[in-house]
């Protein structure tokens, strides 16, 4: 890995939390999280039609990328989707308690405020949900993804087809990164990018 790398990876590891700490985030983020779900097997599939009949119900689509959250998250969510205009691009983000157990609590939100924040002046993208993120466009959506992958390089990872090329870097994902975009008022298309996270070497 670089030196920036190991930069970042030294400030990352400033955010450490204790064994309680995340014992107590790990409860806390449970319901978010399908222990039973292996998102590194998923095949990224969407929507080429606007025929109204393949595209899915907004509440639908957010409780699959979050399959223990409450109904009162998930209506929090679908708020905020309802909110943006037709086409615009959010990123979701689910949580991955591996990378969370290796670096703690504070450090997650860290990374999550970084992509609630960056470009923005006093304002925030995510309604304080730090998950569900609202762009204007796919361009902005991606400049922030590079910014951040430049200061906090240890939320990417290596992917696993490199890994045994890259044995010190990272292996693991800050979380499972999913692209929405609202289509008419209640529906959405979404899917689940598995190549947002990489570190591209």
């Amino acid at each position: 890995m670089s030196n920036d790398s190991q930069i970042n990876f030294a400030g990352l590891h400033s955010y450490i939390s204790n064994n309680n700490s995340q014992k107590a985030f790990k409860e806390g983020y449970d319901e978010l999280i399908d222990s039973s779900s292996d998102s590194s097997d998923e095949i990224a599939i969407y929507n080429t039609s606007t025929d109204d009949g393949l595209f899915t119900p907004t509440r639908d689509a957010l409780q699959e990328i979050f399959p223990r959250a409450s109904g009162k998250q998930i209506a929090r969510y679908e708020k905020i989707v309802s909110q943006a205009d037709e086409f615009d691009p959010f990123l979701i983000i689910s949580p991955n308690l591996n990378w969370i157990n290796q670096y703690g609590e504070q450090a997650y939100h860290l990374v999550m405020d970084c992509f609630a924040t960056e470009g923005l002046q006093n304002a925030r993208r995510d309604e304080n949900s730090r998950c569900v993120f609202h762009f204007r466009n796919g361009r902005e959506l991606t400049d922030v993804r590079n910014a951040i992958r430049q200061r906090l390089i240890n939320a990417f990872y290596i992917p696993p087809a490199l890994q045994a090329s890259h044995p010190h870097g990272q292996a693991v994902p800050v979380g499972s990164a999913w692209i929405l975009t609202k289509v008419g008022v209640r529906e959405s298309d979404f899917w689940e990018d598995d190549t947002f996270f990489h570190v591209h070497q």
